[in-house]
């Protein structure tokens, strides 16, 4: 693209259309994502689920973007079992087209593809067109609206997709052979590709064959970093985000036994399942330290950094059996060095890459809970002092004012004549 041509973005008739198998308004990385849409002078629509099973789906205007809803996708027992014969008998099939076909008959799919070919209809009414599909399940609804009305589309994967519930056997045996189907066709015809981090983006170059990697666009919040509290006499160890069985907070809870009693454990968010949740109170209410740990219920989005900035130390050490989490750079890294916190994360890992670049906390080689305990009691104040002011560096540095520049670039490349 040479300098002198001039973004069709800029067009008043071209219309960017955000689609995500979420509730828009309150997925951080969408927002951004369609911020930056708008900052070039996109006029962005956005579709995505319903809030909740019971939330009526007209549409929306939330600061000025018109949010078109489909009906949360129910997953009941009749749904679960068609599901299952209908992927596990895709697996005897590599055509992308019967993929795209059967993730269209799964739960929510299909009115996803529904609403955003409706909208891709106006290309042929003089309107110019980019479909942004978030995650895998967009996929499908874009393949459709590029195959029907030549609409291009980009692609911005939030996670490794055949690996995102790999530790679910039914998952792992049913799921991954359709995804790999459908994003390989897709990668391959996308517009542009952007993702979450650098191991993700290299898995799907190699793993596609593509020419050149995915963007990569870290998920660091659209806030100001807030400078670290003080350091006292007792240490608050965080752990904030989803309560779920592969982010090691049964091993954390082991690991507080054996931690100078000056330190203490928060575990603060939901559990999608609620026997997560069980687990998790029986083991810290089992615990010879149980009162040095605490469970908390998330806050709201907006006072996320607030809270996690009353503590010293954020902590994520999921298992790392998955290339899932081995590759990802969740929000919550990002999230703590925006509080100001000094990070605790497991070697080999992209969190470990970026935790070891900005000096900002401890990389574990032995994340088990005896090296956990090891590795807190040799900190002193003035270590988590230091740490935390490295974190809060950082934060300043990953910045999503620096992180939009990736992709407002790709968002300003011109459509061709369509």
């Amino acid at each position: 693209m040479q300098a002198s041509t001039p973004p069709l973005s800029r067009n008043a008739h071209a219309a960017a259309v955000v689609v995500s198998m979420s509730y828009i308004p309150s997925d951080g990385r969408v927002l951004r994502q369609m911020g930056c849409l708008r900052a070039a002078g996109w006029q962005v629509t956005a579709v995505g689920c319903a809030a909740n099973e019971t939330t009526v789906t007209a549409d929306q205007i939330i600061d000025g973007i018109r949010h078109v809803l489909v009906p949360r996708p129910i997953w009941s027992m009749r749904a679960r079992l068609s599901a299952g014969v209908d992927l596990l008998h895709g697996r005897l099939s590599d055509d992308w087209r019967a993929a795209r076909d059967r993730a269209l008959r799964l739960p929510g799919l299909k009115e996803l593809s529904h609403q955003v070919l409706a909208i891709a209809a106006d290309a042929g009414k003089g309107r110019q067109i980019l479909i942004v599909a978030n995650d895998w399940m967009a996929l499908p609804a874009a393949l459709l609206a590029q195959e029907k009305f030549g609409v291009p589309f980009h692609y911005d994967s939030h996670e490794l997709a055949v690996a995102e519930h790999e530790t679910q056997l039914a998952w792992k045996l049913l799921f991954p052979h359709t995804i790999a189907a459908i994003e390989r066709q897709a990668v391959r015809h996308a517009r542009s590709i952007s993702t979450v981090s650098p191991g993700i983006a290299d898995w799907l170059r190699r793993s596609y064959r593509l020419t050149i990697a995915p963007t990569v666009t870290l998920n660091v919040p659209d806030a100001e970093a807030l400078p670290p509290s003080p350091v006292g006499q007792t240490h608050s160890v965080l752990y904030h985000g989803l309560f779920k069985p592969d982010r090691g907070l049964m091993r954390l809870i082991d690991s507080v036994a054996d931690w100078p009693d000056h330190f203490l454990l928060t575990l603060r968010g939901d559990a999608p399942q609620p026997r997560s949740k069980r687990a998790l109170q029986k083991k810290a209410l089992n615990s010879i330290a149980r009162e040095r740990i605490a469970l908390e219920a998330a806050v709201q989005p907006d006072d996320v950094m607030r809270a996690a900035n009353r503590a010293d130390i954020g902590v994520f050490l999921p298992d790392l059996e998955t290339s899932q989490n081995r590759y990802c750079l969740p929000n919550k890294l990002f999230e703590y060095l925006q509080a100001g916190l000094m990070v605790i994360v497991p070697a080999e890992t992209d969190m470990a890459a970026i935790v070891a670049a900005h000096r900002c906390g401890i990389v574990l080689d032995d994340a088990s809970p005896t090296g956990l305990a090891r590795a807190l009691s040799r900190l002193t104040a003035d270590d988590i002092r230091q740490y935390k002011a490295a974190a809060h560096a950082a934060a300043q540095t990953l910045s999503w004012q620096q992180q939009s520049r990736h992709l407002s670039e790709l968002f300003a490349i011109p459509l061709p004549p369509h």
